[in-house]
């Protein structure tokens, strides 16, 4: 990290000293890595019909909520994008989808700058679509049973 805080300093200096960081970190090396595909196990006790119209539910609500966080984006709204996230990470916890909780919690926790970060938005556009891909696969799965 480049950056500083000077004492004396509020909450508010250190998030914006540490969202700046996280923002100019250079891109890992290592290259992408696959995520593993959800396997959405915290919902395996409600059973299989159950765990199907919980998937479904999310496929279909999930397009929204992400189209929703980029508009409010697009308005300057950081507020709603906010709030819209702590939703959306909300229902990624109730299934398991670590990566989309911590990409829409980077949005939730962020400054009014940070949380409309172009890049923020599309980190939880790119995970929503992997999870979603992933509910459609389980969903598959499961109508095979």
């Amino acid at each position: 990290m480049q950056g500083y805080v000077t004492k004396p300093f509020t909450m508010k200096d250190l998030r914006r000293a540490f969202e700046t960081a996280e923002l100019q970190a250079p891109p890992d090396d290592s290259g992408p890595v696959a995520p593993a595909p959800q396997r959405f196990t915290l919902l395996n006790d409600l059973g299989p019909e159950v765990k199907a119209d919980v998937l479904r539910t999310f496929v279909l609500r999930s397009g929204d909520d992400v189209a929703a966080i980029e508009e409010a984006a697009r308005r300057g709204a950081a507020d709603d994008a906010r709030a819209l996230a702590h939703r959306l990470r909300g229902s990624s916890l109730a299934l398991g989808a670590a990566l989309l909780a911590e990409a829409c919690a980077r949005i939730e926790r962020a400054s009014d700058e940070h949380a409309l970060d172009p890049r923020r938005v599309a980190a939880v556009r790119d995970a929503a679509a992997i999870v979603v891909d992933d509910a459609e696969r389980e969903l598959r799965a499961l109508s095979t049973r």
